[in-house]
């Protein structure tokens, strides 16, 4: 099917603003106490995200061309790979760790859209899986030790082999205990509910049509089943099908799994091609 655009890339630039300002509090507030831990870690978080930033927005014009979107993800994957290890490493560790962590969140990411073909929509896995746990180990590679002031080190390695194993057996235990407990909540899940993904008809139609009988943006919703049924109903931009302004969405059921199915009825007011009423 592809990957779908975003559905509102303003209201995207909302959320991860709103995320940005909260990770201030979390990461910050771990230190239960305002002093040098807690202004620490805020500016580690603050740095760690502008710098995965510019690493997604430099790869996406290499490869592509620049991207809100990627810009979020950047964002993203420095604030959740800094913070394992905010408050306890300098300005110029944050540096080399939201560099790395931005680096391994976008190819790791197109490796898993373009070669494995993994569904996930928001790349949950590499942008807070991956970078949180390369965040932990570097951890063991840039921490500040007990008693150490903030700017007493700069960026060269003084943590114990000791400690990165630590850190890496660490990831390991949680990893593991996030892939079991989850598979065992998916496959109750499962048992219970049915398929736990819909088919290809059906997410290309839209599942909140397709689950809960509601768009968000009906006038911009284009079903597949409106450009091959009635074509000549259709204006073109660019080579892209768009609905004509008096489509309508009505109730129909019995298509799609949800209960919501399509019918394309012409609007005998109107000319060939000036009016069709979309009811689903």
């Amino acid at each position: 099917m592809g990957e779908a655009p975003p559905s509102n890339v303003p209201l995207a630039g909302v959320g991860t603003a709103l995320l940005w300002m909260g990770w201030f509090g979390f990461n910050g507030g771990s230190a239960m106490h305002a002093g040098n831990l807690a202004v620490s870690a805020v500016v580690s978080t603050h740095v760690a995200a502008c710098v995965s930033c510019v690493v997604w927005l430099v790869l996406s014009m290499w490869n592509h061309r620049p991207a809100a979107t990627a810009m979020f993800n950047g964002i993203l994957a420095g604030l959740a790979g800094i913070t394992p290890a905010s408050g306890f490493v300098s300005t110029q560790a944050t540096i080399a760790i939201g560099l790395l962590c931005g680096l391994l969140a976008y190819y790791g990411s197109q490796i898993s859209k373009k070669r494995f073909h993994i569904d996930d929509a928001l790349d949950v896995h590499w942008i807070h899986g991956a970078t949180g746990s390369l965040g932990s180990i570097l951890l063991g590679v840039f921490g500040r030790r007990a008693g150490d002031g903030v700017n007493d080190y700069w960026l060269h390695i003084h943590s114990s082999p000791w400690q990165i194993f630590i850190q890496t057996v660490g990831v390991g235990i949680v990893g593991c205990y996030s892939f079991a407990v989850t598979w065992t909540i998916l496959s109750a899940m499962k048992a219970r509910m049915g398929p736990l993904a819909h088919d290809e008809d059906a997410q290309e139609a839209g599942l909140d049509w397709v689950d809960h009988g509601e768009v968000a943006y009906c006038r911009l919703n284009v079903l597949r089943e409106i450009r091959t049924t009635h074509p000549e109903a259709i204006s073109h931009i660019n080579g892209i099908a768009i609905p004509s302004e008096d489509d309508y969405m009505k109730h129909d059921t019995g298509k799609h799994p949800g209960g919501a199915g399509l019918v394309i009825r012409p609007n005998a007011s109107r000319g060939v091609g000036e009016g069709y009423q979309s009811a689903l």
